[in-house]
């Protein structure tokens, strides 16, 4: 919930910044120059042969940076309505044809000040169909360990957890999570794979 709480403020505050700059820059020329290279130490994953696009992702245990964050995706566990049905009396099982997805991460911080995994990275699961599936699935599970109480983290410090997301069998095969800031203005969307 404080997720599209935060969602909702970030959409509202970036509404008012584009209406007062549209405001501004009225009479303004604006040009474009193409550059052909990245710049250096720049991560660009638009390009689908490149690491870290939904057909060539990131594998297991290989770390990213993404915005602040240097993630990894420590194990996937594609059929894990048993461990989540162990982590709390109050979960449902997955509604039929599908299964809960176990994703561990971890990630350390890099930024100033703190940051908090939770709040800054988004997340879900695309299935192999290209549908897309939020974490918590439709009854919000919860995992034995989330992500979401990991709390914040200094530059350097790690922190570590999960997240389930509940996504039908026939999607799971050659799925992929897919992860981006919610922290910055860097939208680049980075895709784990599941081995």
């Amino acid at each position: 919930m404080r997720r599209y709480i935060f969602a909702a403020l970030l959409l509202m505050l970036g509404l008012v910044l584009v209406a007062g700059l549209v405001g501004c820059l009225d009479g303004i020329e604006v040009t474009t120059t193409d550059t052909s290279e990245d710049s250096p130490g720049e991560t660009d994953v638009a390009d689908d042969d490149d690491l870290g696009t939904r057909g060539n992702p990131i594998p297991v245990g290989t770390p990213v940076e993404i915005g602040d964050w240097e993630v990894t995706v420590t194990d996937v566990d594609t059929d894990a309505d048993d461990v989540i049905a162990a982590a709390s009396e109050f979960n449902e099982p997955p509604i039929e044809g599908s299964r809960f997805v176990l994703v561990t991460v971890s990630g350390t911080y890099n930024g100033e000040n703190s940051g908090n995994f939770w709040m800054d990275m988004w997340y879900q699961f695309v299935g192999s169909g290209g549908n897309t599936y939020d974490s918590g699935g439709e009854n919000m599970a919860t995992t034995p360990n989330p992500i979401s109480d990991a709390g914040d983290a200094f530059n350097g410090a790690s922190v570590s957890g999960d997240m389930v997301f509940e996504v039908p069998v026939d999607q799971i095969e050659d799925g992929v999570v897919e992860m981006w800031s919610g922290a910055s203005f860097d939208d680049t969307k980075v895709y784990f794979g599941l081995e």
